[in-house]
């Protein structure tokens, strides 16, 4: 798709998985004739995601721009970059308009102030289409519906809980309003940057609630975990990333807490290591 010079695409995909980061290293694993398809649809849904967090008028018209795109898309005549790369892409087949729809659906139809936490799963539809369509991408074998719904989940929770310092600096909390109750952290204090209660039992609880999605995510889809190895790649950097903020009692409101680029790409070798182990035993 590409001559050696920057598309507008992949301008976009790099700003999702930029060189180093968690993303692109579990993008390494997957064979690099998928790369580009797995990258425009992971760049399409957090484009979607923030054109719905605009005031009421803006999203309503930037939803109405992006249905008519994909009835473009349809139609083979796309005008984005990344609904044009799409067309272009082998994958079209299963990455298809409708498919899209849904997601840009689900994506304009989230709320950012959740109740509880099981009001926020109900929300992440879009994230758990994404999955699904990510998982068929990686491979074609059937897998239970369970998998792309808990690694969506564990995901999202956990780009939320590691990302939490730039959500509150842009006025967005997105966290479960009864668990912030629970724990007495109230809004403003989030906002002020200065958590009231006891905010590193409210983010423990969280991350438990993290590994209770992604950990069981390898037994569900055995003896297929090494055609699905960048999901569960990406799962298991998340969690280390996320033990490396519980470990430093949660600075996440003041800075980011990731893994240094060498001590990831550690992390992903030995856990694919392990993946392949596993499809060698398999019955």
């Amino acid at each position: 798709m590409s001559n050696g010079a920057i598309t507008p695409w992949q301008d976009y995909a790099r700003s999702i998985a930029p060189a180093g980061s968690t993303q692109r290293r579990a993008l390494s694993y997957l064979r690099r004739d998928k790369r580009p398809a797995a990258l425009v649809l992971l760049a399409l849904l957090p484009l979607w995601q923030e054109a719905a967090q605009a005031d009421p008028r803006a999203a309503a018209l930037q939803r109405q721009w992006w249905q008519e795109e994909l009835q473009r898309l349809a139609a083979g005549a796309a005008r984005h970059p990344l609904t044009r790369a799409i067309a272009a892409l082998p994958a079209a087949t299963i990455i298809t308009p409708e498919k899209l729809a849904e997601i840009l659906d689900a994506a304009f139809a989230m709320s950012a102030d959740p109740a509880g936490l099981s009001d926020w799963e109900r929300q992440q539809t879009a994230a758990v289409l994404q999955q699904e369509l990510l998982a068929r991408l990686y491979d074609t074998h059937p897998i239970p519906a369970a998998y792309p719904r808990q690694l969506a989940l564990g995901l999202s929770l956990a780009g939320i809980l590691l990302n939490l310092g730039a959500h509150v600096r842009r006025g967005r909390i997105s966290l479960p309003r009864e668990r912030l109750a629970y724990w007495r952290v109230t809004p403003a204090s989030l906002l002020a940057l200065q958590p009231s209660g006891d905010f590193p039992a409210l983010m423990d609880e969280l991350h438990d609630a993290v590994r209770g999605y992604l950990v069981p995510l390898p037994e569900l889809i055995a003896p297929r975990q090494h055609a699905q190895r960048p999901g569960l790649i990406l799962a298991r950097l998340q969690l280390a990333h996320l033990d490396l903020a519980q470990n430093t009692r949660w600075p996440v409101l003041h800075q980011r807490s990731v893994l240094p680029p060498l001590r990831l790409w550690w992390q992903a070798r030995r856990y694919d290591r392990q993946l392949s182990l596993q499809q060698v035993r398999a019955p």
